[in-house]
């Protein structure tokens, strides 16, 4: 019966994006929940109002490519399974960006850090519920 629980358990895992793999790079120890990012938020923020004030103009075109590179590399510093649901949402970001009615209207910056830290939360929450319901639940059961 566990392993019908740990099989099912391992698919609704790969539905959301976390493979087997991924797993195993933990090396049998869950990961931490992660902290949000406020120094990126703020950043995102603080983008999200230059777009605000300066609508289509230079200053407001430089703070996207600035914010977007950093954000990017935001991003491709998170663990494999995060990345990759993170991508889509961060190029549908960079594109509402470089939009002027979009990007004056729409904290797309604010919101594409927000959404990522609840993605995030989600997935090492999962992963969390796996460690202990089967990793170190089967060793408990074994001593």
């Amino acid at each position: 019966m566990a392993i019908m629980e740990r099989e099912e358990f391992l698919e609704n895992l790969d539905a959301d994006g976390i493979e087997e793999e991924d797993l195993e790079s933990f090396e049998g120890k869950a990961p931490e929940k992660p902290e949000f990012p406020f120094l990126m938020f703020a950043l995102g923020v603080t983008k999200d109002i230059i777009d605000a004030l300066d609508g289509v103009g230079i200053i407001g075109a430089i703070a996207n490519v600035f914010t977007a590179t950093i954000l990017f590399f935001y991003m491709w510093g998170k663990v494999g399974f995060v990345r990759k649901k993170l991508y889509k949402k961060f190029v549908f970001t960079a594109i509402c960006g470089f939009i002027p009615v979009l990007n004056t209207f729409f904290p797309e910056s604010s919101f594409f850090v927000f959404l990522s830290y609840l993605q995030e939360q989600k997935q090492v929450g999962k992963i969390i519920e796996y460690f202990e319901t089967f990793a170190i639940g089967s060793a408990k059961k074994a001593a």
